[in-house]
């Protein structure tokens, strides 16, 4: 497994792409950035290599996350709270269990709710 200086070392032509004021992680791993609308995401990918990211809904946080391996160095963009453009969600009514303020009773209720993603043809579907 590689040691963070490694990564570093390996890596320096990367680092030297991202823009002044980016958020980023560093990890064995690879690199994690944060953005949080897809004009940022746009704007970060436009620094980075070239290639196929693979985009996913996060489910348990509502955001969009977008993968890459580049030389064997994962890149990961998350927290993306827009959907993107080719995605539109999918709704259904399903019955949820939510907490009303009225001394925390927990009630029933129907409402709609988005069950997945169509982008373009592939359903991206939601883990819940």
């Amino acid at each position: 497994m590689a040691t963070m200086n490694d990564v570093l070392r390996n890596n320096f032509e990367l680092i030297s792409r991202i823009p002044d004021g980016q958020h980023f992680d560093l990890s064995p791993n690879g690199f994690e950035f944060q953005c949080y609308d897809q004009a940022s995401c746009a704007a970060l990918r436009k620094t980075l290599p070239h290639g196929i990211w693979k985009k996913e809904f996060v489910v348990d946080c509502g955001w969009w996350a977008y993968t890459m391996t580049y030389k064997g160095i994962g890149l990961r963009i998350y927290a993306c709270r827009e959907a993107p453009k080719t995605c539109k969600a999918i709704f259904a009514e399903k019955q949820v269990v939510e907490r009303v303020a009225t001394g925390y009773t927990d009630r029933v209720v129907t409402k709609q709710v988005i069950v997945g993603w169509d982008c373009g043809g592939k359903k991206e579907k939601k883990n819940a």
